[in-house]
């Protein structure tokens, strides 16, 4: 742990702390601590920033690209033809509700194939 991280994690009261140089790192590292296996598919918003896929990619996951909204969220109908698709199943349906209906712009959304 550098002088930086545990700065950090003592001030926020935390045993740990990463810090790492990019958002597209963090997003690898937080796709590759949650599971993604290689070839497992991650749905992304269409809309997005270019570290997304290329943080999946680097998770060796696969990125399938679920329409936007005119509000850039993704659309719910091409979000359900993806799922059905690709034959697979959200980690967690409560939080992809409670986003949703808060009007977030959401970013990646695990699978499982």
């Amino acid at each position: 742990m550098s002088l930086c991280e545990k700065a950090i994690a003592e001030y926020t009261g935390h045993k740990y702390c990463v810090a790492l140089n990019s958002c597209g790192s963090a997003l690898a590292l937080m796709l590759k601590a949650a599971g993604v296996q290689q070839g497992d598919k991650v749905l992304s918003n269409a809309f997005t920033f270019g570290a997304v896929p290329s943080a999946i990619e680097h998770a060796g996951g696969v990125a399938v690209y679920v329409e936007s909204t005119p509000g850039y969220v993704m659309d719910v109908e091409d979000l359900e033809n993806k799922l059905k698709a690709t034959n697979s199943h959200v980690s967690s349906l409560q939080r992809l509700y409670t986003l949703s209906t808060r009007a977030l712009t959401f970013e990646i959304l695990f699978l499982v194939s």
